[in-house]
């Protein structure tokens, strides 16, 4: 287990990094929401030139201007001139502003029309019966805004607008009318909200789920790199040193020629221990002895080893009667521990018990080394130390849980057990 600081590098400049870190997922996070916010916009945009577009036609066929024809045809043309120019323009900033002087020209141009086509309609108006309907649209349309704010303002602004607009017109429509069509309005209002704030949220779902995928990228490839510098370091300080070594011993025995038994010898040694160092880290890329005899036998093979490295006694024992989907996750797992074990712990005796059954797979590591505490296997993942740390999301991720707790007397007792998932092979 992880029981001394390794050596750190400075980290004095980590909080910038962290502070850095922060600013870079906020800029990210902030984009991804633009984003959304501009696609809303142009969707709003394509919804107000279809409404013009209904309108127009309405007017023009069916339900003319009682007055002001041309101004309200004018009024039109230039509310669908600027829905067009949202659509050319792609804005990298102030979105928020220009959806609210939008929404704003939304009511205006609803409310303009009225005045200057001859008032508002009543229940029984013969002209422009469908015009005061409109407002209900100033909010729908506002929907598509990840803004619920500008969302709840289009909204009151269409009620107080119509309300407003149709009490001061002249004919005016009758009192319980105004009433019952604000209350409508406030009522589409409310449901535009709603919707306004599940876009919010799913769009602010998507952005955090894109950082997140990048910070996932950025560790993934920090671990990858990590593990190729600790395999980098196990051949060049082990495997390398002895090879070297070796060589070193037969240009010895071919220089004195006569008498070079001694460092041939030495040659040998060093060659056997270069090749056994190399045999593990193999095993460790690749266990094919899992694939081929399953966790049983790889387990145990890797306790056996780490005992012989980590010159502790071990007590082995396993029940699996079947091969699982989740035999790569407990080995991986028992593999790091036991390099931990064999690294730092001092451990005299090592525990490693298995057991397999149809619900659940479980795995204990004990051992009665210096010990660990929650906080230093914290302590260890925030200083780069994640070897530990990732297993324990893998097997969180497999449905499992992992436990580190102190030994008593003294040593550290690590208890992981998963949702076992059977295979169709068995041994």
């Amino acid at each position: 287990m992880i029981t001394k600081d390794s050596p750190q590098k400075d980290t004095s400049a980590r909080p910038v990094l962290d502070a850095k870190a922060t600013s870079d997922t906020r800029t990210q996070l902030s984009r991804t929401m633009h984003d959304n916010a501009r696609q809303a916009l142009r969707h709003q945009s394509t919804f107000r030139l279809a409404i013009v577009g209904v309108v127009l036609v309405m007017n023009i066929t069916i339900f003319p201007p009682a007055e002001n024809a041309p101004s309200c045809y004018a009024i039109m043309a230039l509310y669908a001139a600027m829905s067009i120019g949202i659509l050319a323009l792609h804005p990298r900033r102030s979105l928020f502003i220009l959806s609210c002087i939008m929404s704003i020209t939304d009511v205006a141009a609803v409310t303009s029309v009225l005045w200057i086509a001859g008032g508002f309609p009543g229940p029984l108006s013969p002209y422009l019966p469908l015009f005061d309907d409109l407002y209900f649209l100033i909010p729908i349309v506002a929907a598509f805004q990840i803004y619920p704010s500008i969302t709840a303002g289009a909204g009151g602004a269409s009620a107080i607008g119509y309300a407003l607009g149709a009490s001061l017109s002249d004919p005016r429509p009758s009192a319980p009318y105004i009433f019952a069509h604000a209350v409508f309005i406030s009522l589409a209002a409310s449901c535009a909200i709603t919707a306004s704030r599940v876009y919010h949220s799913r769009a602010d779902t998507i952005g955090r789920l894109v950082v997140a995928r990048s910070v996932l990228l950025a560790q993934t490839m920090t671990v990858e790199e990590r593990e190729r510098q600790a395999i980098s370091e196990t051949l060049h300080d082990g495997a390398l040193q002895d090879i070297l070594a070796a060589r070193q011993d037969v240009q010895e025995a071919i220089e004195l020629r006569d008498d070079s038994r001694e460092q041939l010898a030495r040659a040998e040694m060093a060659l056997t221990d270069a090749a056994e160092q190399l045999r593990y880290s193999v095993g460790e890329l690749r266990p094919e002895l899992l694939s081929a005899q399953g966790l049983d036998a790889a387990l145990h093979h890797v306790a056996i080893t780490a005992a012989e490295r980590g010159n502790f006694e071990l007590k082995y024992s396993a029940q699996q009667p079947f091969e699982t989907d989740i035999d790569q996750i407990v080995f991986r797992a028992a593999s790091e521990i036991l390099n931990n074990i064999v690294k730092h712990a001092q451990a005299r005796h090592v525990i490693v018990r298995l057991n397999v059954d149809a619900a659940r797979t479980c795995l204990l590591i004990e051992d009665d080394g210096l010990g660990i505490s929650p906080a230093a296997v914290e302590k260890a993942r925030k200083s780069g130390h994640i070897g530990l740390a990732s297993q324990q999301v893998r097997i969180e991720g497999a449905g499992g849980t992992m436990a580190v707790t102190s030994r008593d007397p003294q040593g550290t007792r690590v208890f992981m057990q998963i949702p076992t998932r059977r295979t169709d092979r068995t041994h």
